[in-house]
Protein backbone atom coordinates (compact mmCIF):
# COMPACT_ATOMS: atom_id res chain seq x y z
CA UNK A 1 0.00 0.00 0.00
CA UNK A 2 1.33 3.45 -0.94
CA UNK A 3 1.13 6.21 1.62
CA UNK A 4 -0.33 9.46 0.34
CA UNK A 5 2.01 12.43 0.96
CA UNK A 6 -0.46 14.07 3.32
CA UNK A 7 -0.90 10.79 5.19
CA UNK A 8 2.83 10.40 5.72
CA UNK A 9 3.08 14.05 6.75
CA UNK A 10 0.33 13.47 9.31
CA UNK A 11 2.29 10.49 10.59
CA UNK A 12 5.30 12.72 11.28
CA UNK A 13 3.29 15.45 12.95
CA UNK A 14 1.02 13.19 15.01
CA UNK A 15 3.71 10.87 16.36
CA UNK A 16 4.00 12.84 19.61
CA UNK A 17 0.23 12.71 20.14
CA UNK A 18 0.17 8.98 19.42
CA UNK A 19 2.97 8.36 21.93
CA UNK A 20 1.16 10.40 24.58
CA UNK A 21 -2.14 8.62 24.02
CA UNK A 22 -0.44 5.22 23.97
CA UNK A 23 1.38 5.64 27.26
CA UNK A 24 -1.54 7.35 29.00
CA UNK A 25 -4.11 4.71 28.02
CA UNK A 26 -1.70 1.80 28.49
CA UNK A 27 -0.56 3.06 31.89
CA UNK A 28 -4.15 3.49 33.11
CA UNK A 29 -5.13 0.08 31.76
CA UNK A 30 -2.14 -1.69 33.30
CA UNK A 31 -2.76 0.00 36.68
CA UNK A 32 -6.43 -0.96 36.56
CA UNK A 33 -5.56 -4.58 35.77
CA UNK A 34 -3.04 -4.79 38.62
CA UNK A 35 -5.52 -3.31 41.07
CA UNK A 36 -8.36 -5.54 39.89
CA UNK A 37 -6.14 -8.61 39.89
CA UNK A 38 -5.08 -8.07 43.49
CA UNK A 39 -8.66 -7.57 44.63
CA UNK A 40 -9.79 -10.68 42.75
CA UNK A 41 -7.05 -12.84 44.27
CA UNK A 42 -8.04 -11.54 47.70
CA UNK A 43 -11.66 -12.48 46.97
CA UNK A 44 -12.82 -9.10 48.19
CA UNK A 45 -16.37 -9.51 49.59
CA UNK A 46 -17.93 -7.00 47.18
CA UNK A 47 -16.37 -8.81 44.20
CA UNK A 48 -17.55 -12.20 45.46
CA UNK A 49 -21.08 -10.85 45.78
CA UNK A 50 -20.93 -9.24 42.31
CA UNK A 51 -19.58 -12.44 40.72
CA UNK A 52 -22.37 -14.54 42.17
CA UNK A 53 -24.97 -11.96 41.14
CA UNK A 54 -23.75 -12.23 37.55
CA UNK A 55 -24.12 -16.01 37.70
CA UNK A 56 -20.45 -17.09 37.94
CA UNK A 57 -18.72 -19.33 40.50
CA UNK A 58 -16.45 -17.71 43.08
CA UNK A 59 -13.33 -19.55 41.90
CA UNK A 60 -13.52 -17.56 38.64
CA UNK A 61 -12.05 -14.63 40.61
CA UNK A 62 -8.84 -16.58 41.24
CA UNK A 63 -8.40 -17.36 37.56
CA UNK A 64 -9.11 -13.79 36.47
CA UNK A 65 -6.82 -12.35 39.15
CA UNK A 66 -3.86 -14.47 38.07
CA UNK A 67 -4.51 -13.65 34.41
CA UNK A 68 -4.66 -9.90 35.01
CA UNK A 69 -1.52 -9.79 37.14
CA UNK A 70 0.34 -11.95 34.61
CA UNK A 71 -0.80 -9.94 31.60
CA UNK A 72 -0.53 -6.37 32.89
CA UNK A 73 3.31 -6.09 32.69
CA UNK A 74 3.28 -7.11 29.03
CA UNK A 75 1.11 -4.13 28.17
CA UNK A 76 4.10 -1.87 28.79
CA UNK A 77 6.96 -4.22 27.83
CA UNK A 78 7.94 -3.51 24.21
CA UNK A 79 10.17 -6.48 23.28
CA UNK A 80 7.63 -9.33 23.17
CA UNK A 81 5.27 -8.32 20.33
CA UNK A 82 3.59 -11.69 19.89
CA UNK A 83 2.86 -12.12 23.59
CA UNK A 84 1.69 -8.51 23.74
CA UNK A 85 -0.91 -9.28 21.07
CA UNK A 86 -2.16 -12.25 23.10
CA UNK A 87 -2.49 -10.05 26.20
CA UNK A 88 -4.55 -7.52 24.25
CA UNK A 89 -6.76 -10.35 22.96
CA UNK A 90 -7.19 -11.84 26.44
CA UNK A 91 -8.23 -8.55 28.00
CA UNK A 92 -10.59 -7.93 25.08
CA UNK A 93 -12.42 -11.18 25.84
CA UNK A 94 -12.50 -10.32 29.54
CA UNK A 95 -14.05 -6.87 29.01
CA UNK A 96 -16.44 -8.07 26.32
CA UNK A 97 -17.62 -10.84 28.66
CA UNK A 98 -18.07 -8.40 31.54
CA UNK A 99 -20.12 -5.96 29.44
CA UNK A 100 -22.24 -8.82 28.07
CA UNK A 101 -22.86 -10.23 31.57
CA UNK A 102 -23.95 -6.86 32.98
CA UNK A 103 -26.27 -6.37 30.02
CA UNK A 104 -27.86 -9.81 30.36
CA UNK A 105 -28.77 -9.29 34.04
CA UNK A 106 -30.19 -5.86 33.26
CA UNK A 107 -27.58 -3.70 34.97
CA UNK A 108 -27.59 0.05 34.45
CA UNK A 109 -24.97 1.99 32.50
CA UNK A 110 -23.37 3.11 35.78
CA UNK A 111 -22.94 -0.49 36.91
CA UNK A 112 -21.40 -1.42 33.54
CA UNK A 113 -19.23 1.70 33.34
CA UNK A 114 -15.98 0.20 34.81
CA UNK A 115 -15.92 -2.50 32.14
CA UNK A 116 -16.72 0.05 29.43
CA UNK A 117 -13.91 2.36 30.59
CA UNK A 118 -11.39 -0.50 30.62
CA UNK A 119 -12.50 -1.55 27.15
CA UNK A 120 -12.06 2.07 25.98
CA UNK A 121 -8.55 2.26 27.42
CA UNK A 122 -7.76 -1.03 25.71
CA UNK A 123 -9.06 0.20 22.34
CA UNK A 124 -7.02 3.42 22.51
CA UNK A 125 -3.91 1.59 23.71
CA UNK A 126 -4.10 -1.05 20.98
CA UNK A 127 -4.89 1.47 18.25
CA UNK A 128 -1.90 3.60 19.22
CA UNK A 129 0.28 0.49 19.58
CA UNK A 130 -0.46 -0.40 15.97
CA UNK A 131 0.01 3.18 14.80
CA UNK A 132 3.44 3.34 16.45
CA UNK A 133 4.53 0.54 14.11
CA UNK A 134 5.66 -3.00 14.92
CA UNK A 135 8.01 -3.27 17.84
CA UNK A 136 10.72 -5.72 16.89
CA UNK A 137 12.70 -7.41 19.61
CA UNK A 138 16.44 -7.40 18.97
CA UNK A 139 19.44 -8.74 20.80
CA UNK A 140 21.85 -6.13 22.10
CA UNK A 141 24.32 -6.98 19.38
CA UNK A 142 21.82 -7.13 16.52
CA UNK A 143 22.54 -5.76 13.11
CA UNK A 144 26.31 -5.92 13.20
CA UNK A 145 26.92 -4.32 16.57
CA UNK A 146 30.55 -4.25 17.73
CA UNK A 147 30.22 -7.35 19.92
CA UNK A 148 29.70 -9.41 16.74
CA UNK A 149 26.86 -11.55 18.05
CA UNK A 150 24.34 -12.68 15.45
CA UNK A 151 21.12 -10.67 15.28
CA UNK A 152 17.84 -11.98 16.57
CA UNK A 153 16.19 -11.14 13.23
CA UNK A 154 12.74 -9.93 12.40
CA UNK A 155 9.68 -12.05 13.00
CA UNK A 156 7.75 -13.20 9.91
CA UNK A 157 5.50 -10.45 8.61
CA UNK A 158 7.14 -7.74 10.72
CA UNK A 159 7.94 -4.42 9.08
CA UNK A 160 9.99 -1.75 10.84
CA UNK A 161 10.05 1.72 9.31
CA UNK A 162 12.52 4.57 9.68
CA UNK A 163 11.10 7.97 8.82
CA UNK A 164 13.01 11.09 7.88
CA UNK A 165 12.34 14.32 5.99
CA UNK A 166 14.50 16.51 3.75
CA UNK A 167 13.74 20.07 2.68
CA UNK A 168 13.96 21.63 -0.79
CA UNK A 169 17.75 21.84 -0.44
CA UNK A 170 18.00 18.20 0.66
CA UNK A 171 18.88 19.09 4.23
CA UNK A 172 17.58 16.71 6.89
CA UNK A 173 14.78 18.34 8.88
CA UNK A 174 13.39 15.39 10.82
CA UNK A 175 14.41 11.87 11.84
CA UNK A 176 12.17 9.47 13.73
CA UNK A 177 13.06 7.65 16.93
CA UNK A 178 13.28 4.41 14.92
CA UNK A 179 15.89 5.98 12.62
CA UNK A 180 18.02 6.93 15.62
CA UNK A 181 17.64 3.49 17.17
CA UNK A 182 18.65 1.86 13.89
CA UNK A 183 21.80 4.03 13.80
CA UNK A 184 22.71 3.04 17.36
CA UNK A 185 22.23 -0.65 16.64
CA UNK A 186 24.48 -0.43 13.58
CA UNK A 187 27.58 0.97 15.27
CA UNK A 188 26.77 4.64 14.58
CA UNK A 189 25.90 5.96 18.07
CA UNK A 190 27.24 9.41 17.11
CA UNK A 191 24.28 9.92 14.76
CA UNK A 192 22.07 11.52 17.38
CA UNK A 193 19.28 13.91 16.37
CA UNK A 194 21.29 17.10 17.01
CA UNK A 195 24.18 15.78 14.93
CA UNK A 196 21.97 14.90 11.96
CA UNK A 197 19.15 17.43 11.67
CA UNK A 198 20.19 20.46 9.61
CA UNK A 199 22.94 18.66 7.68
CA UNK A 200 22.86 17.79 4.00
CA UNK A 201 21.63 14.30 3.20
CA UNK A 202 24.54 13.91 0.78
CA UNK A 203 26.98 13.81 3.68
CA UNK A 204 25.52 10.40 4.48
CA UNK A 205 25.26 8.90 0.96
CA UNK A 206 28.50 7.25 -0.19
CA UNK A 207 29.48 7.16 -3.85
CA UNK A 208 28.95 9.63 -6.68
CA UNK A 209 26.75 7.25 -8.68
CA UNK A 210 24.47 6.61 -5.71
CA UNK A 211 24.16 10.34 -5.04
CA UNK A 212 23.38 10.99 -8.70
CA UNK A 213 20.57 8.43 -8.74
CA UNK A 214 19.15 9.71 -5.47
CA UNK A 215 19.05 13.20 -6.96
CA UNK A 216 17.20 11.90 -10.01
CA UNK A 217 14.69 10.13 -7.78
CA UNK A 218 14.17 13.28 -5.72
CA UNK A 219 13.72 15.37 -8.86
CA UNK A 220 11.19 12.90 -10.22
CA UNK A 221 9.19 12.93 -6.97
CA UNK A 222 9.21 16.73 -6.79
CA UNK A 223 8.03 17.26 -10.32
CA UNK A 224 4.81 15.44 -9.57
CA UNK A 225 5.39 11.77 -10.33
CA UNK A 226 4.03 10.85 -6.88
CA UNK A 227 5.18 8.12 -4.56
CA UNK A 228 8.38 6.32 -5.56
CA UNK A 229 9.28 2.89 -4.20
CA UNK A 230 12.72 1.33 -4.60
CA UNK A 231 14.04 -1.97 -3.17
CA UNK A 232 17.48 -1.81 -1.59
CA UNK A 233 19.75 -3.56 0.91
CA UNK A 234 21.31 -2.25 4.10
CA UNK A 235 23.58 -5.12 5.12
CA UNK A 236 25.86 -5.43 8.11
CA UNK A 237 28.72 -7.92 8.57
CA UNK A 238 26.34 -10.37 10.29
CA UNK A 239 23.02 -9.85 8.56
CA UNK A 240 21.40 -9.40 5.15
CA UNK A 241 18.76 -6.72 5.44
CA UNK A 242 16.20 -6.45 2.62
CA UNK A 243 14.49 -3.07 2.62
CA UNK A 244 12.27 -0.75 0.62
CA UNK A 245 12.64 3.01 0.24
CA UNK A 246 9.46 5.07 -0.19
CA UNK A 247 9.81 8.69 -1.31
CA UNK A 248 6.73 10.88 -0.96
CA UNK A 249 6.51 14.53 -2.05
CA UNK A 250 5.29 16.98 0.60
CA UNK A 251 4.54 20.73 0.55
CA UNK A 252 7.28 23.26 -0.33
CA UNK A 253 9.35 20.65 -2.22
CA UNK A 254 10.12 18.76 0.96
CA UNK A 255 10.30 14.97 0.73
CA UNK A 256 9.23 12.36 3.25
CA UNK A 257 11.33 9.22 3.09
CA UNK A 258 10.51 5.91 4.71
CA UNK A 259 12.95 3.01 4.79
CA UNK A 260 11.17 -0.22 5.73
CA UNK A 261 12.77 -3.52 6.68
CA UNK A 262 11.02 -6.29 4.75
CA UNK A 263 13.08 -9.18 6.11
CA UNK A 264 16.44 -10.01 7.68
CA UNK A 265 18.68 -13.04 7.18
CA UNK A 266 21.42 -13.84 9.71
CA UNK A 267 24.76 -14.95 8.29
CA UNK A 268 28.30 -15.65 9.51
CA UNK A 269 30.38 -12.50 9.91
CA UNK A 270 31.70 -11.14 6.60
CA UNK A 271 34.96 -9.33 7.36
CA UNK A 272 34.90 -7.51 4.01
CA UNK A 273 31.79 -5.61 5.14
CA UNK A 274 33.16 -4.80 8.60
CA UNK A 275 34.45 -1.19 8.75
CA UNK A 276 36.90 -2.21 11.48
CA UNK A 277 38.73 -4.75 9.27
CA UNK A 278 42.30 -3.75 8.20
CA UNK A 279 42.35 -2.30 4.67
CA UNK A 280 44.98 -2.11 1.98
CA UNK A 281 45.44 0.30 -0.93
CA UNK A 282 43.26 -1.62 -3.39
CA UNK A 283 39.49 -1.23 -3.77
CA UNK A 284 36.57 -3.36 -4.91
CA UNK A 285 33.26 -1.94 -6.13
CA UNK A 286 30.11 -2.60 -4.09
CA UNK A 287 26.61 -1.76 -5.31
CA UNK A 288 25.10 0.87 -3.03
CA UNK A 289 21.63 -0.59 -3.54
CA UNK A 290 21.86 -4.40 -3.52
CA UNK A 291 25.24 -4.72 -1.72
CA UNK A 292 26.63 -7.16 -4.27
CA UNK A 293 30.30 -6.85 -5.18
CA UNK A 294 31.71 -6.65 -8.70
CA UNK A 295 34.03 -9.57 -9.43
CA UNK A 296 34.27 -8.99 -13.22
CA UNK A 297 33.22 -6.17 -15.58
CA UNK A 298 29.62 -7.43 -15.84
CA UNK A 299 29.46 -9.84 -12.91
CA UNK A 300 28.23 -8.94 -9.41
CA UNK A 301 28.13 -11.51 -6.59
CA UNK A 302 26.97 -11.67 -2.98
CA UNK A 303 29.77 -10.79 -0.58
CA UNK A 304 30.41 -14.40 0.49
CA UNK A 305 30.82 -15.59 -3.11
CA UNK A 306 32.83 -12.51 -4.07
CA UNK A 307 35.36 -13.23 -1.32
CA UNK A 308 35.96 -16.69 -2.79
CA UNK A 309 36.03 -15.45 -6.39
CA UNK A 310 38.47 -12.64 -5.60
CA UNK A 311 40.70 -14.91 -3.50
CA UNK A 312 40.16 -12.94 -0.30
CA UNK A 313 39.23 -15.86 1.94
CA UNK A 314 41.51 -15.82 4.98
CA UNK A 315 43.18 -12.54 3.98
CA UNK A 316 44.35 -10.43 6.92
CA UNK A 317 44.33 -7.18 4.93
CA UNK A 318 41.27 -6.55 2.80
CA UNK A 319 40.59 -4.13 -0.06
CA UNK A 320 38.57 -1.01 0.61
CA UNK A 321 35.01 -0.64 -0.64
CA UNK A 322 34.15 1.86 -3.35
CA UNK A 323 30.43 2.50 -3.86
CA UNK A 324 28.76 2.30 -7.27
CA UNK A 325 25.70 0.65 -8.77
CA UNK A 326 25.18 -2.59 -10.67
CA UNK A 327 23.36 -2.76 -14.02
CA UNK A 328 20.32 -4.51 -12.49
CA UNK A 329 19.75 -1.88 -9.81
CA UNK A 330 20.39 0.96 -12.26
CA UNK A 331 17.73 -0.44 -14.58
CA UNK A 332 15.26 -0.74 -11.70
CA UNK A 333 15.82 2.86 -10.66
CA UNK A 334 15.69 4.14 -14.25
CA UNK A 335 12.33 2.41 -14.71
CA UNK A 336 10.95 4.03 -11.54
CA UNK A 337 12.19 7.45 -12.60
CA UNK A 338 10.60 7.02 -16.02
CA UNK A 339 7.30 6.30 -14.28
Amino acid sequence: MRLRPEALQDRFESRGLIETLYWASTGLLAAAMVGAGIQELRHAPELVEETRRLGYPEHLLTMLGFAKLAGAPFLVIQKVPRLKEWVYAGFSFDFAGAIFSHTVVGDTLIQTLPAILCASFLAVSYGCHRARGPVIARAKGAGGAPDGRPPSGVEPGARLSFLYRVDAEDRIRFVSAEWLEFARENAAPDLVRDAVVGRSLWEFVAGGEAQHLYRLLFESARRGQGTIRIPFRCDSPTIRRFMELTIDPAPDETLDLCGSILREEPRPRVALLDPSSPRGDEFVLICSWCKRIRVAPDVWDEAEQAIRTLGLFGATVLPGLSHGICDTCEATIDAEIAG
